[in-house]
């Protein structure tokens, strides 16, 4: 990120507790609405899943979306694999 870019975006950029906050009702992270109007939110997002934290909480769920038996653990590791690969 060159310091133009990083001059011109919010404070908030690819915080993911601020841009992704965790719903209750659904259990699940969801876009915040105030970001909606954001000219950065795709670049911001996608910044705040790559970050360490964003990276934990998504191998966290991967155990619980895969599935049972031979084939849920084969996409789990292959999950992983990719995951650890955008380090």
């Amino acid at each position: 990120m060159d310091e133009k870019t990083s001059q011109t975006r919010p404070a908030c950029f690819a915080d993911i507790d601020r841009v992704l906050p965790f719903e209750e009702a659904t259990g699940l992270r969801g876009p915040n609405r105030d970001c909606l109007g954001c000219g950065e939110l795709p670049a911001c997002l996608r910044e705040a899943v790559n970050t360490p934290q964003g990276k934990v909480e998504r191998e966290e769920r991967l155990e619980e979306t895969c599935g049972e038996g031979l084939l849920g653990r084969l996409r789990m590791w292959h999950e992983r694999k990719m995951l650890g690969q955008k380090k």
